[in-house]
């Protein structure tokens, strides 16, 4: 047990709710709420981007936060009577949470920055939550940092990178069989608006599935992340994808189930890194 002393707690913790908002052309970003207590600085933002469908998803930074849109359209005819209801709106299990640990010495291009401009120094980053809404195309992010000082006047927030993403227009189909051996060489291209994403080899390794590609004839390939999904022949996810922390250009799908031996590989939607965004607080 750790006493508390709630009164000086409470003197030494600003809550400020900044209500600034950065309208882009396909995303919505509002900076919400900052706390700066006494442990730690949070700052609470929330982003939203169209229902039409012309982004397919939000990505931010090259990790496991990606969201897909979650709508379901009403059918036009309703359903027979003992029929079952097939409502619009929300998908189930649209619900998810992705946590992120941050760390100072991850280069700032991948990662949250804070800056306290009274100081000039940078404020240590601790990690962040991301989570979807039960409203489509919304997602709110908990950004943490270290305390600031507390006769700091001047912050900066710089968002970690973000990522718009569209449907990919080519449908090709990859079969992938381990079943007697665990590498394949691909060389296999997908052309894309822009440029080509090269498929170079494939391989299995215990409960994991890794891809290693490359990106041609792009303008700005460092801007530019595909995105693919692992399925089995039935069309059911297998496995969650990751960017591998050592090499960019690799990526790893941990398997849901280690017994299935075929999969099927698709590019499902490419994503563009957008400029860094940043709010300023005046304390």
């Amino acid at each position: 047990n750790v006493p508390v002393d709630v009164i000086k707690t409470a003197q030494y913790t600003k809550i400020i709710y900044p209500n600034q908002e950065k309208d882009l052309a396909d995303l919505k970003i509002h900076l919400e709420k900052a706390v700066l207590g006494v442990s730690e600085s949070e700052f609470e933002v929330r982003f939203d981007w169209p229902l039409d469908g012309s982004v397919a998803g939000l990505g931010i930074g090259r990790g496991t936060a990606y969201f897909p849109t979650s709508v379901r359209e009403m059918p036009e005819t309703p359903s027979p009577p003992g029929g079952a209801v097939s409502p619009g709106g929300l998908m189930s299990g649209y619900a998810a949470s992705y946590g992120v640990n941050y760390r100072m010495e991850d280069p700032p291009q991948n990662r949250p920055v804070l800056y306290d401009l009274t100081d000039r120094k940078e404020v240590e980053v601790q990690g962040a939550e991301y989570v979807t809404t039960q409203f489509p195309c919304q997602v709110t992010a908990s950004l943490k940092f270290a305390p600031v000082e507390q006769d700091s006047e001047n912050l900066e927030l710089v968002l970690p990178p973000l990522y718009l993403y569209e449907k990919a227009g080519n449908t090709s189909q990859f079969q992938l069989d381990f079943q007697e051996i665990n590498e394949h060489g691909l060389e296999k291209s997908i052309p894309c608006q822009g440029g080509e994403i090269v498929l170079e080899k494939v391989w299995r390794e215990e409960n994991q599935v890794c891809l290693s590609f490359r990106l041609e004839s792009f303008d700005n390939p460092e801007v530019v992340l595909p995105r693919f999904v692992l399925t089995d022949g039935g069309g059911i996810k297998q496995g969650e994808m990751h960017f591998d922390r050592e090499n960019p250009n690799v990526i790893v799908f941990y398997l849901y189930n280690e017994e299935i031996k075929e999969f099927i590989l698709n590019l499902d939607s490419i994503g563009q890194m957008l400029p860094r965004e940043k709010f300023s607080l005046e304390l």
